[in-house]
């Protein structure tokens, strides 16, 4: 089946191996050595490595080099920039496009969580479920974002993130609309940033807020931002499918996860079902389980309609796995997509309304 919104059909991974220029990695990290194992399992020489100037110290990744792009610049005539870390500071976002104008520029497709790739192939695989979450969105906005993630995706190519972003002013005011009795559960509130953000649209008016926050460095942070609000409770647990016990990994800040690879640091987990609440609005950045985070908290969709902010990009799936999810046991939802300024493709999330 083809899907009449895709125009890319020849994945970026391919089109790096294929081509002969030097290639270099824009970046240093874990995403950095997974695009370096990739490639090495597709037997394509990575040439070096760089950054920018203010990481640069003389030091090497792996067994590369850091140089600066004026280096690489210098040494290379004609070069392949493969970008490897994500950003959303303006000024970052500006360097890469800046980037772009002057050399060939890929953004690879790797998920967050988990090993698949989304290429076109992939696409073919699961076209009728693509399909049908296309057919799913309430406006021409949200089908238009869907076609140009699932074409970035597939290229690598930047220019589909350019135009295809949003505000939060546009989010709150025009597609939450939230108002000033609203039972806010915010399901990884991290430092207390999204709880700040709701109670700016809300004007600090609502019946209760729900937090929940499994790591230990950022329920310190969340506590002791949010200490002077009324009808708050604090869950420090991670969200789940059911109450259990789970390992979760060592790392704070945004990325802390559930994770099988440090199973002596254990957390508690609680599905939102099992809470005695009626919540009007739902917000998740689980860190890849909101697979089963929302098996959690089916019996509340199903019954109560909460609106809903869940992010698509943790994992490969996401993006056509949980919306029919959430459309099989409410069929009564309306249905939103938009993201904010982001590279590569995160912050991708659905507003079921």
């Amino acid at each position: 089946m083809h899907l009449k919104f895709l125009t890319e059909t020849i994945s970026s991974w391919d089109r790096i191996c294929n081509d002969p220029r030097p290639k270099y990695i824009y970046g240093m990290g874990d995403t950095a050595w997974r695009i370096i194992q990739i490639l090495k399992a597709r037997n394509t020489k990575i040439d070096g490595v760089f950054a920018s100037n203010d990481f640069v110290r003389g030091h090497k990744f792996l067994w590369y080099p850091v140089m600066t792009l004026e280096e690489v610049e210098e040494k290379e005539q004609d070069f392949i920039v493969i970008l490897a870390f994500a950003t959303n500071r303006p000024e970052v976002i500006k360097r890469i496009y800046e980037i772009q104008r002057k050399h060939i520029l890929f953004v690879p497709d790797l998920p967050v969580i988990g090993d698949k790739l989304f290429t076109y192939d992939y696409c073919l695989i699961n076209s009728e479920s693509l399909q049908a979450v296309y057919a799913l969105f309430e406006d021409k906005a949200s089908q238009d974002l869907f076609a140009d993630m699932c074409n970035f995706r597939i290229s690598g190519d930047i220019q589909y993130l350019k135009t295809s972003v949003t505000n939060k002013d546009e989010i709150y005011n025009d597609i939450l609309k939230l108002g000033n009795n609203e039972i806010y559960v915010d399901l990884g509130a991290y430092d207390g940033d999204t709880i700040s953000e709701f109670l700016h649209y809300t004007d600090n008016k609502y019946a209760e807020i729900i937090a929940f926050e499994p790591a230990p460095k950022n329920l310190k942070k969340l506590r002791a931002n949010t200490q002077n609000l009324k009808n708050l409770k604090i869950y420090p647990c991670a969200s789940w499918s059911v109450d259990t016990k789970l390992p979760i990994s060592r790392a704070d800040g945004r990325q802390a996860s559930l994770s099988t690879s440090n199973p002596k640091y254990m957390i508690e987990t609680k599905a939102v079902d099992t809470l005695d609440i009626v919540p009007t609005f739902i917000k998740m950045d689980v860190e890849g389980a909101e697979y089963e985070t929302l098996h959690g908290v089916m019996a509340v969709i199903a019954e109560h309609k909460p609106k809903l902010a869940v992010p698509l990009y943790h994992r490969t799936e996401d993006i056509f796995k949980l919306p029919l999810l959430i459309k099989q046991w409410n069929p009564k939802y309306k249905f939103y997509l938009r993201r904010l300024p982001y590279i590569p493709a995160w912050d991708l999330t659905l507003y079921c309304i």
